[in-house]
């Protein structure tokens, strides 16, 4: 896709409109994600767009909560957990400036959850989770970049 700055670009559904930010930013980062990390990408801007309430909680305190239960409640939570903390660094890098915490605890947090996840999981959500963990600073980068747009 062909995108020139300062132009407005109507895609035909919200799905289209996340993936055309996310393929723009990811070439403008000069990052290439693999088909599974960019729909993951995609799909949990989708789900977060209209819940400005997902910044409330803390974080560790979630994670502790998660690793301390089992079955597909844990499973939620810890992919709740990930997915809060990438969309927090990546969207609102500046929420840490002035308070106790840094960027990269919510980056250790988040693959920490992403990475428990890939160890409880079955099938290909385990490879998906292992990536997430694996890639996290490189999607950070992607919604930075995507946020500039």
């Amino acid at each position: 896709m062909d995108f020139q700055k300062n132009q407005l670009v109507i895609f035909p559904s919200e799905l289209a409109q996340w993936h055309a930010l996310i393929s723009e930013a990811q070439i403008d980062g000069g990052i290439q994600l693999d088909e599974a990390l960019e729909s993951y990408l995609v799909f949990l801007l989708m789900r977060f767009v209209n819940k400005p309430q997902f910044m409330a909680g803390i974080r560790a305190i979630e994670l502790m909560s998660a690793w301390q239960i089992t079955g597909q409640i844990s499973h939620d939570q810890l992919q709740e957990v990930g997915d809060k903390c990438l969309l927090q660094v990546g969207l609102f890098p500046r929420y840490t400036d002035g308070r106790q915490m840094t960027n990269d605890y919510f980056i250790t947090l988040g693959q920490a959850a992403y990475s428990s996840l890939s160890s409880v999981c079955v099938g290909s959500s385990v490879d998906l989770f292992k990536e997430l963990a694996k890639e996290f600073s490189q999607l950070i980068k992607i919604l930075q970049t995507a946020r500039l747009h």
